[in-house]
């Protein structure tokens, strides 16, 4: 940048200083013109002597006397400056004075000095044409931009060492938090995910990488804490059924029994194969979930016609246990989606009003179009669920009452399914609920016209 900057400022210069000396070759090029043109040919030794005489030691005159056919040039004329010298003249300024135009070289005369010549056409007398060639040394330019290289080529490295010194404190300070990003990142573990990194004051870029970084921290140890607790729930899951099989198949290995007492045993074993498979169906599902592995083929269907066929398949289990399914309003709405995970999503809410609804209780449904929206309400007056635990419940494994859970048959699964699969279409699912008084679940789907 130092190298860039100071050549620019050298080439900008001698710009400059040309540019000065062209302009005042120009002015007095211009004054003698004027006084060549109001004296004849043969006084204009005399006006060149005196317009470039001792006041302008530093200016070179020379007028050319070029014949018409163009063959030959002769210098007629020459300032007392230019003593026994010569000024050269280019092809190029030649051709040009000869179509009448101004032009400025910098050329060199027999001593090898510079020179900085303007070259003009005059006019043309007696079959003759004039040129007017003024030059000047490049002596005084050259000396002032030597001296201007010299102070570029001692204040160079002095700049460049403080600007290196410079910016060694600043790039030092500058990753001087950075550095204590490193230091945390290196001491933050699998089993240690609770340090964060100390909050950094201004909003740089460095705070928002440590603001990133923390918030990234907290992602991971929610994540680690959520599948160590999903390990211990599943484990848990599997090992309640996993042991009421052991124990029935080694209270039936320790006397022989009648054929009726196997078919139970067996019937007992069944049953818990079947929560098993069922838990291992819904941790299945949930794993294809969240790898994003299940693709929905989202078509119209009519939502109250899938809403009568799982009431038609799950009315006997409510009367079995003696509890009354009512549909108390039902209205012809269609919506898109894949009409098999709706049916799933509304089978795993009437059975668990089912569970958790006492003998002689009613669980009531309806379906209505509201707005924008498929509307489905179930209602049932079961046991409820306490104010704390409401934002739980669509937690994977979470359950109220575990004991009672466990009775039902229950895993702690099937609402998490439930809000997944409303989630997936784009709708939304709401809860109110009051201890011993019921629960109420309002699902939300957007209607498809």
């Amino acid at each position: 940048m130092i190298l860039i900057f100071g050549s620019i400022l050298y080439l900008s210069l001698k710009k400059s200083l040309e540019r000065g000396l062209d302009i005042s070759l120009r002015t007095f090029e211009e004054e003698l013109r004027d006084a060549l043109h109001i004296n004849p040919y043969e006084k204009w030794n005399d006006v060149v002597n005196k317009e470039s005489g001792e006041e302008i030691p530093l200016m070179y005159v020379q007028i050319m006397k070029i014949s018409e056919n163009g063959n030959r040039s002769t210098i007629s004329i020459r300032s007392k400056t230019l003593k026994s010298g010569y000024l050269p003249l280019s092809k190029m300024a030649y051709a040009k004075a000869m179509r009448d135009t101004i032009s400025f070289d910098t050329l060199r005369d027999r001593d090898n000095n510079p020179l900085r010549i303007m070259t003009s056409p005059i006019e043309r007398k007696g079959g003759f044409s004039f040129i007017l060639q003024i030059a000047t040394p490049l002596k005084v330019i050259s000396s002032t931009l030597d001296k201007f290289l010299f102070i570029l080529l001692i204040s160079g490295p002095i700049l460049l060492i403080f600007s290196a010194f410079g910016g060694y404190l600043f790039v030092k300070k500058a990753f001087s938090p950075v550095k204590k990003i490193v230091r945390t990142a290196k001491r933050i573990t699998a089993e240690n995910l609770s340090q964060r990194i100390e909050p950094i004051d201004g909003k740089d870029e460095i705070g928002e990488l440590a603001e990133t970084f923390n918030d990234m921290i907290s992602r991971l140890e929610m994540s680690f804490k959520q599948t160590k607790q999903f390990s211990s729930d599943v484990s848990h899951e599997l090992k309640t059924p996993l042991t009421a099989i052991r124990g029935e198949i080694e209270v039936t290995l320790r006397k022989e029994r009648e054929i009726e007492g196997y078919k139970n045993i067996l019937k007992s074993l069944l049953e818990e194969t079947g929560k098993l498979e069922t838990i291992v169906e819904n941790l299945l599902f949930l794993s294809r979930m969240d790898s994003q592995g299940i693709k929905f083929s989202f078509r119209k269907f009519a939502l109250d016609e899938s809403l009568l066929e799982v009431f038609e398949k799950i009315e006997k289990i409510a009367e079995g246990k003696g509890v009354h399914l009512i549909l108390k309003k039902i209205q012809e709405v269609n919506v898109e989606g894949e009409s098999n995970q709706v049916e799933r999503a509304i089978t795993n809410l009437i059975g668990n009003a089912i569970k958790y609804t006492p003998e002689g209780g009613r669980i009531e449904m309806s379906l209505e179009e509201e707005r924008d929206s498929a509307k489905f309400t179930i209602k049932d007056t079961g046991m409820g669920i306490p104010e704390d635990a409401l934002p739980y419940i669509f937690d994977r494994f979470y359950r109220v009452d575990k004991a009672r859970s466990r009775e039902t048959g229950g895993s702690g699964l099937g609402l998490a399914i439930v809000k997944w699969i409303v989630e997936a279409h784009r709708g939304k699912i709401e809860v109110k609920s009051k201890v011993g008084e019921g629960t109420i679940f309002v699902v939300f789907l957007p209607l498809k016209h």
